[in-house]
């Protein structure tokens, strides 16, 4: 299958990249570098007007910027709303006919649900939230690419640096206390990087059409036993300090994605494939993020 792939160098992009070249298939690989790890990366910037030459089955459409990176509008808009224009108006002159787009649970804003699902309401989503929804929307709505939604809790895994998760592990290896709120809600706002990439490889091969699906574990765990279990596998002396709950937490429903065939890890294994060497993972890995996270700092 020959698949165009945005957002080739970021963290979720580079995984992607290689579990789909492993299968075989022919990846045009976007970025904003030419070449990274080895790969061979085209150099675009989807805020403006594409003008690349070829068709392809399917575009993948993993580039964005977070809200870790920016907190303008302006940026938000180029990065996560022109670029959706922009690969909608070229692959509807006759470069590519499907679309599968990485959103995101911010995309909700103000959670007032215990549990949520695709059909939950969108209320007062922040500048970021906001963004990644009117994305979803122009691609729903276009009736000449058929798009397909994924919602995406924190990913997490090899390199990790945003999600609250990656978080807990740079400070349980620094030895620092890790804060948490309604330690024992049972959550699954977690996605494992390698469950992400499998299921969008099972996803080439099946037919949707304006389709909404949210992801994260399939079976949820308490936080302080999340917190609990990272602090076991890389054998830290960091405390967990219980503070009172700023925001009511939620769970989310993922069974419609799992009809659709999706499955995940434990929350156990993905935490041993990323600290305990398992999936090629390597401890020292998030000693690297640790590092730039000291820097940044």
């Amino acid at each position: 299958m020959k698949i165009l792939l945005t957002g080739a160098s970021g963290f979720i992009g580079r995984t992607l990249l290689r579990r789909l070249q492993q299968e075989g298939h022919e990846v045009l690989a976007l970025c904003h570098a030419h070449q990274e790890n080895g790969m061979s990366l085209v150099s675009c910037d989807l805020s403006k007007p594409l003008t690349l030459a070829g068709t392809f089955d399917i575009i993948i459409h993993a580039a964005g910027i977070s809200p870790a990176q920016t907190t303008s509008m302006k940026v938000f808009k180029h990065a996560n709303v022109d670029s959706m224009e922009n690969l909608l108006a070229w692959a509807s002159a006759g470069h590519a006919r499907r679309m599968i787009f990485l959103s995101s649970v911010s995309v909700y804003g103000k959670i007032q649900s215990a549990c949520i699902d695709e059909d939950t309401p969108i209320i007062q989503p922040d500048d970021y939230g906001l963004s990644k929804y009117v994305a979803e929307r122009l691609l729903l709505e276009s009736t000449k690419v058929e798009g397909l939604v994924l919602r995406l809790p924190g990913v997490f895994g090899i390199q990790a640096e945003r999600p609250w998760l990656a978080h807990v592990v740079q400070k349980c290896m620094r030895g620092e206390d890790v804060t948490i709120y309604a330690p024992e809600f049972v959550g699954n706002n977690y996605l494992y990087i390698e469950d992400l990439a499998a299921f969008i490889l099972q996803l080439l091969e099946e037919k949707w059409t304006g389709k909404t699906l949210l992801l994260g574990l399939t079976k949820g765990i308490a936080i302080r036993q999340a917190v609990e279990v990272v602090r076991h596998k890389i054998g830290s002396g960091s405390r967990i300090v219980v503070e009172e709950s700023k925001t009511a937490p939620f769970t989310l429903d993922v069974s419609r994605a799992v009809r659709h065939g999706f499955a995940s890890h434990s929350f156990m294994s993905m935490i041993d494939g990323c600290l305990c060497g398992g999936g090629g993972s390597n401890h020292d890995d998030f000693v690297y993020v640790t590092a730039i996270d000291k820097v940044a700092s």
